[in-house]
């Protein structure tokens, strides 16, 4: 899935992409069919990591182009309104119920990255350059066995990596 050398970071990649696609693959399928059965004719956009869209069908075969989507969006949106407004430098902040990402846009466009990290593995995809930090709006600090602070990933009104029902 990445052409780029280094073995290990081409490894991390190729193996959240096999993790997730039939995920990923299954949701966008169903969404697609549920669509058309509504009688929308629009093919489906999806979100990816860079900031841009994709047609689902591309993203069954990459969906690690969207890990980060969410975080992107938000980018996305907060440039959008700022640029609306006349400002095309801007520093957004979005905070949600378990993080608070932050990110830079120079002269109306994201700052994007080539690789960003989940946990400790390195994620080689392009992906707007976003700083997170477990400190969102239902956030919860605790302490670690050796009395070091930490904030999230646990969350007052969430359950981060599980569907909500």
């Amino acid at each position: 899935m990445n052409p780029e050398i280094r073995e290990y970071e081409r490894l991390c990649i190729t193996a959240f992409d096999a993790y997730i696609r039939p995920v990923v693959g299954r949701y966008l399928s169903d969404l697609t069919d549920d669509l058309r059965g509504l009688g929308v004719s629009a093919p489906l956009q999806v979100m990816e990591s860079r900031g841009g869209i994709a047609d689902a069908r591309l993203t069954i075969q990459r969906p690690s182009a969207t890990i980060m989507s969410g975080p992107a969006a938000g980018v996305i949106g907060a440039l959008r309104a700022a640029t609306a407004s006349g400002y095309r430098e801007i520093i957004s902040i979005d905070v949600g119920g378990t993080s608070s990402d932050v990110s830079l846009a120079v002269d109306g466009n994201p700052l994007i990255s080539r690789e960003g990290r989940i946990l400790t593995y390195p994620v080689r995809t392009p992906m707007v350059d976003v700083t997170s930090i477990g400190a969102g709006g239902g956030s919860v600090a605790w302490f670690d066995a050796a009395g070091g602070l930490h904030v999230g990933p646990q969350s007052a009104g969430a359950e981060p990596g599980h569907e909500q029902s």
